[in-house]
């Protein structure tokens, strides 16, 4: 069958001391990224993965419920195990990070910092924090946000170090800026304001994304305000249009 042809070559290392069920939804995902599983397609049935393997359907079953839960496959009763939707959706109408958005939907989230510095005084980034002059010191963060080991989102932060000093120093791969604000510093988040604008992929954002030249992307400008209004935070995010989309609820 075509289907189990995409698997021809795969191999899982059972001496590794990573577990066989997370090496083998990392094929899939793999698979599903190089687009030889295609959105819509339909995957081996259990049993088949388990030939395929050389492994117990319980461990079968581990690697298809985490890819569910990421969101990369969908169960459908009687029909089999299909590959998803590749977008993943984002609620405007909640105020949560990223971090606390990917994780509450069973995703994994790492980072890696692309850039970290106290700038100079810039006037584009200095009157979206409100800052009259460079009195007052700004902090660039800008991040590589993975999903799953999967490269999701570059953001890149501008946070006034007088609302909260030492900041720089605080483990930012580890953990995400709404949990520092909070625990760290005692800062009340209030609302954010956030601005989508469509984009494409130059050469340098496709390489960090792992993604074509010219692939449509969302970029979104935001602001987090604190319960005084007062912003705490500026920043740029940009997402890969074909995995994400963005809901935005209005009532009247």
């Amino acid at each position: 069958m075509d289907r189990l042809k995409k698997f021809e070559n795969v191999v899982i290392n059972k001496d590794l001391p990573v577990p066989i069920y997370f090496q083998i939804a990392e094929i899939i995902i793999n698979l599903i990224k190089s687009e030889k599983l295609k959105v819509g397609e339909q995957l081996p049935t259990e049993e088949e993965l388990c030939r395929i393997f050389n492994t117990s359907r319980m461990t079968i079953r581990q690697a298809l419920n985490s890819l569910s839960k990421a969101g990369y496959i969908i169960k459908k009763k009687a029909k089999g195990t299909f590959v998803a939707s590749n977008k993943i959706n984002f609620e405007l109408s909640k105020l949560h990070s990223f971090s606390e958005d990917m994780e509450s939907r069973g995703f994994r989230v790492t980072n890696k910092i692309l850039d970290k510095k106290i700038i100079k005084y810039d006037k584009f980034i200095y009157d979206k924090l409100n800052l009259p002059d460079d009195s007052i010191k700004v902090l660039k963060l800008k991040r590589l946000r993975y999903v799953n080991n999967s490269p999701a989102a570059i953001e890149t932060s501008y946070i006034p170090l007088d609302k909260c000093p030492g900041i720089e120093d605080e483990d930012m791969e580890n953990n995400s800026l709404f949990k520092i604000f909070i625990n760290k510093y005692n800062l009340i988040i209030n609302y954010s304001r956030q601005t989508l604008i469509p984009i494409i992929a130059n050469k340098s954002i496709a390489k960090l994304l792992e993604i074509k030249e010219g692939t449509p992307l969302i970029k979104m400008e935001g602001h987090t305000f604190l319960n005084n209004n007062a912003p705490i935070e500026f920043v740029e995010g940009i997402y890969n249009g074909e995995r994400y989309k963005f809901t935005i609820e209005m009532k009247r």
